[in-house]
């Protein structure tokens, strides 16, 4: 995708005055956004009723695009759209998935098994312990952890799994905001040594409208949700939802009988969930033995189309900075830039300074 291809897929995936529904309509007719964005009026209106039109046609305008591609690069974030390779395959089984995301730090891995751990913002010591616990664990054998940066289950399953292993968390806002505040820290660990998004614009607030939308993506991206800490009617419950309608296992923690932060697993095993005690449990369900797991994980090999391996090959475990790799690979530095985020995403390579660059270990 080139520059200005990019720059058009911007602006339309995350046009805010066009229905979802509409956006995809469009894109089934093979309509390109940079058509759609110089059409004439007359033309719109074979595609658009008359309530949409205005909307639409108001928006036209590509500042706030070239705003946040700029803000992007400054931050070391990137976008990822519906028609590129490296868009996460699990998502696009969703009926609903994002035609855009904006992230910072990696994707997860394609061949590599995702569990969604939820829970209790208020969560109990109990919880807390457990969370740490079996994200821990599951992280350690390559298990990637997928959950939402929110206070409780959510920052501890974080915590905990980046001292072993790789963890991604999805916002209910824009990447520019750290929420909550307290979570902060493990927001810049992860972006170095995981991964954030969101398909929030930058600049959008977390507000709670924003969370049930936020849950189906994490979901979305996950084999198997882990339900920690709930109460019978809480949001980690609108993800279980979410999840059954996305065809995904569903696991719970058994909890203490007197305790209501344990009432909505306690609720979930009787429906069917899967009763966990060991991390096992859940790898038996995948039908996955720990050991093999384990054997499996320094024989793991990622293949990169031929360009993706000229950029690759001009990288050292010390950081090298941007014109270095230019100069060696002789490519556009707009194309370069495009291929060392792909890399970063396939877990091949890090950013260790401004436009500095170095393998994985």
């Amino acid at each position: 995708m080139t520059e200005e291809e990019r720059l058009y897929m911007h602006w339309f995936c995350f046009l805010a005055k066009m229905p979802y529904r509409k956006k995809r309509e469009l894109l089934w007719m093979h309509f390109s956004p940079k058509r759609m964005f110089h059409m004439e009026k007359k033309e719109c209106l074979k595609y658009f009723r008359e309530s949409e039109l205005e909307p639409f046609w108001n928006s036209r305008n590509l500042d706030r695009a070239k705003w946040e591609m700029e803000w992007l690069k400054k931050h070391h974030g990137w976008t990822v759209f519906w028609n590129e390779e490296h868009y996460p395959s699990k998502l696009k089984e969703i009926p609903d998935y994002p035609l855009g995301l904006y992230g910072k730090g990696r994707l997860p891995r394609e061949e590599t098994l995702s569990i969604a751990m939820v829970g209790a913002r208020d969560a109990t010591p109990y919880g807390i312990q457990a969370a740490e616990y079996f994200a821990r664990e599951l992280a350690s054998i390559d298990i990637q952890i997928i959950s939402g940066l929110a206070r409780g289950i959510d920052g501890h399953s974080h915590k905990a799994a980046l001292t072993t292993g790789y963890t991604l968390g999805v916002l209910g806002c824009g990447l520019d905001t750290q929420y909550p505040r307290s979570n902060g820290y493990l927001y810049d660990q992860m972006e170095e040594k995981g991964g954030i998004l969101t398909e929030y614009p930058i600049g959008t607030k977390p507000l709670s409208i924003h969370f049930p939308s936020r849950n189906r993506i994490i979901s979305g991206l996950s084999d198997g949700i882990f339900v920690i800490e709930a109460r019978k009617r809480s949001g980690s419950l609108i993800t279980v939802d979410l999840a059954l309608d996305q065809g995904r296992e569903i696991f719970a923690l058994s909890g203490r009988y007197y305790d209501t932060l344990s009432s909505g697993c306690m609720d979930l095993i009787q429906k069917g969930a899967k009763l966990v005690y060991t991390p096992e449990d859940i790898l038996e369900e995948f039908g996955i033995l720990r050991k093999n797991l384990v054997k499996n994980i320094s024989n793991k090999k990622i293949s990169l189309a031929k360009k993706e391996k000229l950029v690759y090959d001009c990288l050292r475990l010390e950081p090298r900075h941007i014109d270095e790799i230019v100069n060696e690979c002789q490519m556009p530095v707009s194309e370069v830039l495009s291929i060392l985020t792909v890399l970063e995403m396939k877990h091949c390579i890090r950013q260790t300074d401004k436009n500095c660059y170095r393998m994985n270990d």
